[in-house]
């Protein structure tokens, strides 16, 4: 016997890349919450981390890195501000099935570019930060780091995670399930 995951009648493609794209955005915010613990830790030292090391070729952008964090930053800006209008808005919505798609999609974009930013800030050339010969000291600051760590996901676990990045509502309609509570959050200017 096959095992088959049920849908919910008049559940479309829209909701299922809702999900989709929710919950991959969820995935890019932890790796590099994870990826900044463990590299300004110094536990990276036992860890590889090389997601594109041709990035970090000697180069122009990575010879200034003044530039580098102002292109960085411009770029993210720039994204953010765009995708922001609404007649952009209207024209991404039309490719992407729905204007409720939109919203999961900025978000997404957003944390991709954090992202990006982020691994691009890491310095490569001389990767130690900080080296503390005293072993106490050392574990000390490591349990700081961990701690903050930890603090982050209780943060992000206490809050309603599945309305945070609006994938509740379509994976009600995916399996039949409603919950019964409406929430309503303020509304902002930008998505």
């Amino acid at each position: 016997m096959v095992a088959r995951a049920e849908v919910a009648p008049g559940v479309g493609a829209c909701e299922i890349v809702k999900v989709l794209i929710g919950m991959f955005g969820v995935l890019v915010e932890k790796i590099t919450i994870t990826y900044f613990w463990l590299f300004y830790s110094g536990v990276s030292e036992s860890v590889s981390i090389d997601v594109v090391s041709t990035w970090h070729r000697p180069g122009l952008l990575h010879s200034y890195p003044l530039l580098n964090n102002s292109l960085l930053l411009l770029f993210f800006c720039l994204a953010h501000s765009i995708l922001a209008r609404k007649s952009i808005k209207n024209l991404v919505s039309i490719v992407l099935l729905s204007d409720s798609v939109y919203r999961h999609f900025y978000l997404f974009q957003s944390s991709l570019l954090i992202f990006l930013i982020c691994y691009g800030w890491t310095p490569h050339a001389n990767p130690t930060l900080w080296d503390i010969q005293f072993s106490p000291l050392r574990e000390a600051l490591h349990g700081v780091c961990f701690v903050g760590l930890m603090m982050n996901m209780v943060a992000f676990f206490s809050l309603p995670v599945l309305d945070f990045i609006g994938v509740r509502e379509p994976l009600e309609k995916l399996t039949g399930r409603r919950s019964g509570e409406f929430l309503q959050y303020s509304i902002v200017g930008k998505p």
